[in-house]
């Protein structure tokens, strides 16, 4: 799969567009701050003839150019909606993974004449303190060595072995439960603790999030979201399967696919799984 670059101005956004099917599927990563490469598999799971698969590193991602991060979920909102013009087709689904999930109902909110067909949502929350909450509970599931540790860290400000300790506890347990990472995975992560974007929203440490996203909500706005959604999570999420259940009955039409044996990256936990799932609800859509 050869990349290629969308132009916004003098914004340039790496992207990876397959196929010639006349519905677009635009697929953003999360992080923020990863890249677009560990979304590959979804571009392998949809017939080219049917879909067109665009995946973009969005502002703000290491590799871009010109490219500074918003420092709002609606100023990504907003280059999503450019890009879509600019791509200019009639049938659109999205799909979002984790932090992307947001940018993508800020979108479907503030955009509602886009007319999107469905929308994809992968680990997501409809506020930045619906995921603090989460993050914390599962923090409480780490064995009592880590929280010592975190606690003796986050009282010395020492940002190195935070950083140790998430690596050897909570990566394993919540984020990607593989013993041997793929490389596209690992290519989406090259640079990712140096992304600004990254900081400003998250915060220093991601187990004691407290960047820009925990005053992003949009749970009082969910039920204008009317089009198709299709809920995508798993038993080792940041957010519970009854928090996630909960979220879904605040969406008019949405559905909820459940692995309990992935965390947060199913597309490259249980890959046949998770294509399975997603060319279901998108045919369907069709």
């Amino acid at each position: 799969m050869k990349n290629q670059v969308i132009h916004l101005g003098e914004r340039t956004l790496q992207c990876l567009k397959t196929g010639s099917g006349n519905t677009l599927v635009i697929a953003m990563p999360g992080g923020p701050g990863l890249t677009h490469h560990y979304l590959n598999g979804i571009h392998e799971a949809l017939p080219p003839e049917q879909y067109t698969v665009l995946s973009y590193s969005p502002s703000g991602t290491i590799g871009n150019e010109n490219a500074p991060f918003y420092k709002s979920i609606k100023g990504y909102a907003d280059e999503l909606n450019a890009i879509i013009a600019l791509e200019g087709y009639n049938k659109v689904v999205l799909i979002g993974h984790s932090f992307s999930c947001a940018v993508m109902q800020e979108f479907l909110i503030q955009y509602p004449s886009a007319n999107a067909l469905g929308a994809v949502l992968i680990n997501s929350f409809s506020s930045g303190n619906m995921l603090k909450q989460g993050i914390e509970q599962r923090i409480h599931e780490l064995p009592e060595e880590f929280l010592a540790k975190r606690k003796t860290a986050l009282t010395q400000g020492d940002g190195d072995a935070l950083d140790a300790l998430t690596a050897q506890y909570w990566f394993p347990s919540f984020v990607i439960r593989m013993t041997e990472l793929p490389t596209v995975f690992l290519q989406s992560l090259a640079g990712f603790r140096e992304c600004a974007m990254n900081y400003y929203f998250n915060g220093p440490d991601f187990t004691n999030l407290n960047g820009a996203i925990v005053n992003w909500d949009r749970s009082g706005s969910l039920h204008t979201i009317t089009c198709p959604v299709l809920l995508m999570s798993g038993g080792y999420d940041y957010i519970s399967r009854a928090d996630t259940e909960a979220y879904q009955k605040q969406l008019p039409n949405a559905q909820l696919w459940f692995h309990p044996e992935v965390s947060h990256f199913p597309m490259l936990e249980k890959p046949d799984e998770f294509s399975s799932a997603l060319r279901t609800f998108l045919d369907a859509l069709n």
